[in-house]
């Protein structure tokens, strides 16, 4: 409900053509692929895999896969692109791909993959945050109530009862 209300503007001002429709495609093939790197991070990691080297291999088969596709459309492999954009693919290489997948699999490590994946809920705050900096991004009620749906969503499921509070809340119910 927190990312629906968080989105709600731009949900109402979306039209439902083929274009949208695709796009919720290509969305829920992501979240489905999100969710099996969950699922072999666990594994990998339950068998005494390193995490620095399987995120390594993943983003190798991933460049791989993308330079497949590449060529399958017959896109230019190296774009000409201004400095400012190949700052930014660096940026990304770097602290979204290599840092941030080896920081969440750490996360997936340690307190598991269906909380890790729920904290995944926190990513687009992050984002607004910066937009509303950067971009100047403007905030409506919708996006407020949003937000307190999804941190009070993550408090719920992170934020630990003491087990004899649990036991009294429990025995009064």
């Amino acid at each position: 409900l927190g990312i629906v209300a968080l989105f709600w503007q731009d949900v109402i001002g979306t039209t439902l053509n083929s274009q949208t429709l695709l796009g919720i495609s290509l969305c829920m093939i992501g979240t489905y692929g999100f969710s099996l790197g969950n699922m072999i991070s666990t594994r990998h990691q339950k068998n005494g895999l390193d995490i620095f080297t399987t995120n390594a291999y993943g983003i190798l088969y991933g460049a791989f896969l993308m330079a497949f596709i590449s060529c399958v459309q017959q896109d230019d492999f190296f774009p000409t692109m201004p400095l400012s954009a190949i700052s930014s693919l660096i940026y990304l290489a770097i602290f979204g791909s290599v840092i941030g997948f080896t920081a969440y699999f750490y996360l997936v490590w340690r307190i598991g993959s269906g909380k890790a994946a729920y904290s995944t809920l926190l990513f687009p705050l992050v984002a607004l945050v910066i937009s509303t900096v950067w971009e100047g991004y403007q905030w409506h009620w919708n996006a407020v109530i949003g937000v307190v749906l999804i941190l009070c969503g993550n408090a719920i499921f992170f934020v630990k009862i003491p087990q004899s509070k649990a036991i009294q809340l429990s025995k009064q119910s």
